[in-house]
């Protein structure tokens, strides 16, 4: 899918270009809960610290999709993320709950959470959906209907306790290269047009005309006109992504991720011979898939692939001793994860060993 940035006509000073505290510390943790996706996110807890309990718990409101609440209420940058996170605090419980609704669900779907807290039909949507795809979404899905207003505050007492322990020392070292990005982003747009400079943001963005307009690939279809404010945020922790928030009511956010530098890795031909050897079986591809996206267990993987949870395990077992995933331990379970990371670089690991 696809979503059209409409810039035809646009006057240049609608684009609000600035940084973003709240949107740096969602990408944060975002990276953080897919590392496979996001190699510069290095593990910053212990796992059995309440903080990472937490962290674990409320992390399905950012790990596939992020609540549109987790980024400005309005094109204002520089703001302080207290100042942010206060305009969280501030909005309407019923449109709160609608957004969170929707993180909870990992995304949108065809069934409007607009009057989740009153609607019956609404609210069993939610459950079932939620019931399908997993046990921690299932249980905010439940705390954010029992008590919304209490959820939140929860939600904005975490967000506030981790920004101490954790992202307020990341933020002070990324802000004075985020703040040259945003510096350079303007001028860009000044000498190019807004078209041109968007679309030289990231590889998945291509400038068209008739009208003018930047196509970027997403996962979500939407056509946005930027004739009125709109915020354009750079993110250290936000690449790959090139982050498009058009819900109606919010002002348009743009997030685009700088690349990170260039880390060099050193596999052995034994390693890249195992990997190659391991993904022959059709039945471990067809478990990759499943664990492309999201974490599961054993027994989702059993239930979903239609095998026994001993077979599930032996074909996790040869997966996991090739490094191609890893495991996360959360409470009393175990979530697996595909190695996006070893997957991409099989082309290049292969031609490496050969070359040896």
């Amino acid at each position: 899918m696809a979503t059209s940035l409409i810039t035809e006509n646009a006057p240049a000073d609608t684009a609000q270009v600035g940084l973003s505290p709240l949107a740096e510390l969602a990408a944060h943790l975002h990276a953080l809960a897919q590392r496979e996706h996001h190699p510069q996110a290095a593990p910053i807890f212990d796992r059995n610290s309440d903080l990472a309990d937490e962290f674990y718990r409320w992390s399905p409101l950012w790990a596939t999709y992020r609540g549109r609440f987790l980024f400005p209420a309005q094109p204002v940058p520089g703001r302080s993320l207290a100042e942010e996170l206060a305009d969280v605090a501030d909005l309407p419980i019923r449109r709160f709950a609608e957004y969170a609704g929707y993180a909870v669900f990992g995304g949108y779907s065809r069934t409007s959470l607009a009057q989740v807290l009153e609607d019956p039909e609404q609210q069993r949507q939610l459950r079932k959906t939620v019931r399908q795809r997993s046990t921690d979404r299932s249980e905010l899905a439940d705390q954010l209907l029992t008590s919304p207003a209490g959820f939140r505050d929860r939600l904005l007492d975490f967000l506030t306790r981790y920004d101490s322990a954790h992202f307020s020392a990341e933020w002070q070292a990324l802000r004075p290269r985020l703040q040259a990005e945003s510096d350079r982003l303007r001028l860009r747009i000044r000498d190019k047009g807004v078209a041109t400079a968007l679309a030289e943001l990231s590889p998945s963005a291509a400038r068209l005309d008739r009208p003018e307009r930047v196509v970027v690939d997403t996962m979500h279809f939407g056509i946005v006109r930027l004739h009125q404010p709109y915020q354009v945020i750079p993110s250290y922790f936000g690449w790959p992504h090139y982050l498009v928030k058009h819900e109606p009511g919010w002002p348009v956010i743009i997030q685009y991720g700088l690349p990170p530098g260039d880390h060099p890795r050193e596999v052995t031909t034994a390693l890249v011979r195992s990997r190659l050897q391991v993904l022959v079986d059709p039945a471990r591809i067809k478990l990759c898939r499943m664990i492309v996206n999201d974490g599961l267990t054993t027994a989702e993987l059993a239930r979903r692939s239609g095998m026994a949870a001993p077979q599930v395990s032996r074909h996790l077992r040869k997966l996991r001793d090739a490094e191609l995933v890893r495991a996360d331990r959360n409470g009393r379970l175990v979530y697996y994860h595909l190695n996006l990371d070893a997957i991409r670089a099989l082309g290049a690991d292969l031609e490496m060993a050969m070359r040896r």
